[in-house]
């Protein structure tokens, strides 16, 4: 978040508009917030990386970059379905 645009903007799969996004980007205190109030629930960010992604979720259209994730994933959960209302979404 502090590279510079040109720099941002050779990343491979960035570009400008992506590169000046990020530059721009006033979020640092919604984004504090939200990490706080996920370590206060214990909750766990688990992005595309991870093998706690879901898998299902890696061949869906633009799938989410990260999910917060509480407890522990077990098998079974490959099989689960979520609907999230985005809207109302809270950690």
């Amino acid at each position: 978040l502090e590279a510079p645009r040109a720099a941002l903007a050779r990343l491979e799969g960035f570009g400008g508009i992506t590169a000046d996004a990020i530059v721009k980007f006033d979020g640092y205190d919604l984004v504090e917030e939200q990490w706080r109030r996920a370590c206060q629930v214990e909750a766990r960010m688990v992005t595309e990386w991870d093998p706690l992604y879901p898998e299902a979720l890696r061949t869906i259209y633009d799938p989410p970059v990260f999910l917060w994730m509480r407890g522990e994933a077990v098998a079974a959960d490959q099989r689960a379905i979520a609907i999230v209302d985005v809207a109302r979404a809270q950690v």
